[in-house]
């Protein structure tokens, strides 16, 4: 699972410029949209920059945790392996922690899209 998170980040490290461009945009547009006061049940637009913030971030975080993880060295000394076993295990829950944050972010845009056609 980690392997595969590596390979995603190595992808979107070519697109980190461009995810924090929309982070700051999307924030920025939805602190605007906040400071108007406004609601946001009929505010597509604050909802949208809002959901283009969390998934921005949520890929810029993927790209900055999982760029480098420890490759196991099985003829190592067991100081070493031990090592490494521990960093690929912290890796391996940040990796569960990744999904369910996926998970909990998927839901969310699915409510905010019901909240946005009503």
């Amino acid at each position: 699972m980690i392997e595969r998170l590596e390979r995603i980040a190595s992808h979107l490290s070519r697109f980190r410029p461009v995810l924090l461009q929309i982070a700051a945009l999307g924030l920025g547009f939805f602190a605007w949209r906040m400071l108007q006061g406004q609601s946001f049940e009929s505010d597509i637009q604050a909802l949208f920059a809002l959901l283009s913030f969390f998934w921005a971030l949520l890929l810029i975080m993927i790209a900055g945790l999982f760029a480098q993880i420890p490759a196991e060295i099985p003829n190592a000394a067991w100081w070493t392996r031990l090592s490494v076993w521990v960093r690929r295990l912290g890796f391996k829950i940040l990796g569960y922690s990744c999904k369910l944050l996926v998970i909990l972010i998927l839901l969310l845009s699915y409510q905010l899209l019901r909240v946005m056609s009503l």
